[in-house]
């Protein structure tokens, strides 16, 4: 029996449920959500059409989670106003560097790729 999309937010929280399940997620059912937000638009094609060769709708949900289509973070350092989005791969990849601490075993902070100025991390 078809069931009629849901709207984008619906459908973009459904899937965000259904990966958070991991090992037990039903890949169907993601893939049919994953299908339902191209046929929306929420994933738009000019987005799609950027992944890297391999990469899917659906291996993106799985690697970077159901907004993965969004920037998120700081968009343009705040010294420089350098625009930190990856045009070209498009998002969620950006052009920031992570300045990572071995010792605190995690990324403290980030860099901006032009002045090289150092921006706080805000997640």
């Amino acid at each position: 029996m078809y069931t009629p999309p849901m709207n984008a937010e619906k459908t973009l929280r459904a899937l965000t449920k259904e990966r958070e399940k991991f090992t037990q997620s039903d890949k169907v059912k993601m893939q049919k959500l994953v299908d339902d937000l191209v046929e929306m638009g929420e994933y738009p094609n000019d987005v799609i059409t950027k992944l890297r060769s391999g990469m899917t709708p659906l291996t993106m949900v799985e690697g970077w989670g159901a907004n993965w289509h969004k920037y998120t973070g700081t968009l343009n350092c705040p010294h420089c106003n350098a625009d930190l989005r990856d045009l070209k791969t498009g998002p969620p990849f950006k052009r920031e560097i992570a300045i990572y601490d071995m010792y605190a075993d995690r990324t403290t902070h980030f860099q901006c790729p032009d002045c090289k100025q150092s921006i706080a991390r805000t997640q």
